[in-house]
């Protein structure tokens, strides 16, 4: 029969205590969580290191509640960066900073099929581009959680400038991976109106493009040419978007979508 195994350690309590309310996450109830996270037992640096952890993994498994989990960490810092001591502000933006940095490290260079992945996959091929794909929308969430953290001003303007240099940075001969361009693209898109007001900002934003630009007709496929191309449109139109991104919805506008489509909610259910 199946048992529930008790937390032996604080870490493993603090572990499923912050879990248990990650996963009820959602914008109506942020407020209510984000209390509840900070009134979690975190007497340590390494512990709040672990909780931003966890949020940063569930800001990548859940890339519509981005700025839901970009809105936790400014209310998490407000908790816990009250002091110049180990859980004030300073050790904070380090534990965040360490966490970005070692996310960006682990970028792979493109989305390809392990060995283990292909022996799994091999009678599925539609798994395994279905596997692929959840690992690409993850990456792309990475940079666009890292975006919204810039614009709570939670992260500098020059990590972020950082990151994108790195992503596709002027190396003479050199172009960087499909992957990186998509990640640089992710990322301008989340602070490009931003950025491209600040006096520093705009002219970084100007060369970017214009080497983005450089990459068409290159080795890129056409959906990233598109991409790119979809870019400079973006800024032309001073960063308004004609196509909605998915962003996470309220139950309120859950029930409302569900009942214009004619479909069954939840609550019908249970009624």
């Amino acid at each position: 029969a199946y048992r529930i195994i008790e937390p032996q350690t604080a870490a493993e309590r603090l572990d499923r205590n912050a879990l248990a309310l990650l996963n009820k996450i959602a914008p109506e109830n942020l407020s209510t969580i984000a209390q509840q996270m900070c009134d979690l037992e975190i007497t340590s640096h390494d512990e709040l290191t672990h909780v931003i952890q966890l949020v940063f993994n569930k800001a990548q498994d859940e890339p519509h509640y981005c700025q839901t989990y970009a809105d936790m960490v400014v209310i998490l810092s407000q908790k816990f960066g009250h002091t110049d001591d180990s859980k004030g502000a300073a050790a904070f933006n380090r534990s965040l900073l360490n966490i970005v940095q070692q996310q960006y490290r682990q970028l792979p260079k493109s989305v390809m099929p392990t060995d283990e992945q292909n022996a799994q996959f091999r009678d599925d091929p539609a798994g395994l581009e279905l596997t692929l794909m959840q690992q690409k929308k993850r990456i792309l969430a990475m940079m666009n959680f890292i975006g919204h953290l810039y614009l709570r001003q939670m992260l500098a303007g020059r990590v972020v400038q950082g990151v994108v240099q790195e992503l596709v940075g002027p190396e003479a001969g050199q172009l960087p991976e499909e992957l990186h361009v998509f990640c640089a693209i992710e990322l301008v898109r989340t602070v490009g109106v931003t950025f491209d007001s600040d006096p520093k900002g705009g002219p970084f934003i100007s060369l970017l493009l214009s080497r983005l630009q450089n990459f068409c007709g290159k080795q890129y496929s056409k959906r990233c040419e598109c991409a790119i191309k979809d870019l400079l449109d973006l800024r032309r139109a001073k960063w308004v978007m004609t196509v909605t991104r998915d962003v996470a919805k309220t139950l309120t506008e859950t029930h409302r979508d569900a009942r214009r489509l004619g479909t069954t909610t939840f609550d019908q259910v249970v009624a």
